[in-house]
């Protein structure tokens, strides 16, 4: 059996998140997901049955909420009203409380401040290039697989280790605490989209030693943070070897 003796050193996290769907009154148009009364109010693209018009389908964005406490600036759902809001210093505490953050969303209009695009086309929205600053999106792969299965609620989104500043001997840059979520940020493809990994509901034994190998990481980090003890390297291993 093998074990990973660098586990701080990972540079790879999938995180749990929601999927929330939430209709818009924006206007639909061909390729939009949206829900139709004559269609059981079920996800699908506009223009996927010929039967279907504008004025009979709701549009819908989607917006993925991982668990972790939105901060200044995040976009947010408020999980009442179920409104779209920007979190800032003057937000009240009950309102931070019951808010979800995004952290994507179909939503190109949900931006985290302007690109070169938006100061030269303010407004025509960049039709034909797509906008850098807006939140990252998923793949238009994954909203067909999401009208396909009637919806997907809860998924598996790909984080990565931040990378070394600007300025920072690699080193130092090299003792990034993996295991710290604040060290890890978004993955996101050229095309700024998120990847998504279904979540698994059955583990072989490799998958059971990788569990094991992330909460014994996770629990080092809260012990120095908490400047209290934990199962050292050795003991670790030798835990492994009794129980799987």
């Amino acid at each position: 059996m093998v074990i990973n003796n660098n586990l701080k050193f990972k540079q790879m996290e999938n995180k749990r998140t929601k999927v929330i769907m939430l209709p818009t009154e924006d206007e639909v148009k061909f390729g939009d997901l949206c829900t139709s009364a004559r269609y059981g109010d079920k996800p699908l693209l506009f223009g996927q049955f010929e039967n279907s018009y504008p004025e009979e389908c709701k549009k819908q964005y989607l917006y993925f909420t991982p668990y972790e406490k939105p901060k200044e600036v995040d976009w947010c759902i408020d999980t009442i009203t179920k409104s779209i809001y920007q979190l800032h210093k003057f937000t009240a505490n009950d309102l931070r409380k019951r808010s979800l953050k995004i952290i994507s969303t179909t939503d190109s209009k949900l931006k985290l401040g302007t690109c070169e695009g938006c100061e030269q086309d303010k407004d025509y929205r960049h039709f034909f290039i797509k906008c850098t600053c807006s939140l990252p999106q998923p793949s238009q792969s994954f909203i067909e697989a999401f009208c396909k299965a009637g919806g997907i609620w809860k998924v598996l989104v790909e984080y990565k280790l931040k990378p070394i500043p600007e300025g920072v001997p690699m080193e130092y840059g090299t003792f990034l605490d993996a295991n710290n979520p604040l060290n890890h940020c978004l993955k996101v493809n050229s095309h700024n989209e998120i990847t998504i990994h279904p979540i698994k509901d059955s583990w072989n034994k490799e998958d059971v030693l990788q569990l094991c190998e992330k909460a014994w990481g996770q629990g080092r980090y809260n012990a120095r943070a908490e400047n209290s003890r934990t199962l050292n390297q050795t003991s670790f291993k030798t835990w492994i070897k009794e129980n799987l």
